[in-house]
């Protein structure tokens, strides 16, 4: 029950940064365009993190593996790419839209899991997804979910969803420290922002008063990639699969508490089937 707790907090822990990072980057947004803020979180990500790294390798923690390296560099190519394609849904068909369909990741890695470790998922752990995957859908329809008008439309954040599965599977099944992964990814991530910027868009330096912002705005997201790339370590995929849609939820309480929003009626619909949910899903084998 211990791991299974530790593995529900640091679930929480993903969705309350999940939650502050996309309440936050609307107004970031109004300073610069979002490729030169990909930019610009890259570089407030990338230069603390080799802060660390010189600790750690300074302490003799080092990772030699080259093969886990190079499906660490792969990983990040998926990352990426989900990314990329996360932005032109976005442009699309809009934010709510965009995250809701994003959350088919979790079920197509749940699927694929199994080819990728030994692990097998069982009824009930099937269930608990169904059920709190069944909350999320609830509350994002509660939002106000803008139905596409054609498959073309929705193509890039079904290819998101599936980079992003695949990425998560590489993660899983690499054999280097998480660290080391989550540096990689911030590395291959400055290196493709500072080119998709030169080439869609224009060098500007930040405002000073954003630099504060933005320093919280790159910590969040890098916790967030840490987060991601180690709950499915600690726990089990269908375990991460499942807890990971508790975001929805989290989200809705911030704007609850902090924005006095309304809440519908089918959302608190939603988040009493999450709540069950979460309690079934602990409940239940890991």
């Amino acid at each position: 029950m211990r791991k299974k707790l530790v593995a529900l907090s640091l679930v929480l822990i993903f969705a309350v940064c999940v939650t502050l990072f996309l309440r936050m980057m609307p107004d970031l947004l109004t300073l610069m365009n979002s490729y030169q803020l990909s930019f610009w979180v890259s570089v407030f990500m990338f230069v603390p993190l080799n802060v660390v790294y010189l600790f750690l390798y300074a302490l003799g923690f080092s990772n030699k593996s080259t093969a886990s390296v190079m499906m660490s560099f792969g990983a990040s190519l998926f990352l990426y790419g989900g990314l990329f394609l996360f932005v032109m849904s976005v442009e699309r068909v809009g934010l709510n839209s965009s995250l809701s369909l994003l959350f088919i990741a979790p079920l197509l890695f749940l699927i694929l899991a199994p080819l990728f470790s030994k692990e097998s998922v069982n009824g009930a752990q099937t269930l608990a997804v169904i059920l709190i995957a069944a909350g999320a859908a609830c509350i994002f329809y509660s939002k106000g979910l803008i139905h596409p008008t054609s498959w073309e439309s929705i193509s890039y954040i079904i290819g998101a969803a599936a980079c992003w599965a695949i990425f998560s599977l590489m993660a899983l099944k690499t054999k280097s420290g998480i660290f080391v992964n989550v540096y990689i990814y911030m590395f291959v991530g400055l290196i493709a922002s500072a080119i998709l910027m030169f080439v869609q868009s224009s060098f500007i330096l930040p405002v000073y008063s954003s630099v504060g912002t933005l320093l919280i705005f790159g910590a969040l997201v890098a916790t967030s990639i840490f987060l991601w790339s180690g709950i499915f370590r600690y726990s089990s995929a269908s375990y991460w699969a499942a807890m990971v849609y508790i975001v929805p939820s989290i989200m809705l309480l911030y704007e609850v508490i902090y924005k006095s929003a309304n809440v519908p009626v089918i959302a608190i619909i939603g988040m009493g089937v999450t709540g069950l949910a979460v309690v079934y899903r602990t409940i239940i084998k890991m």
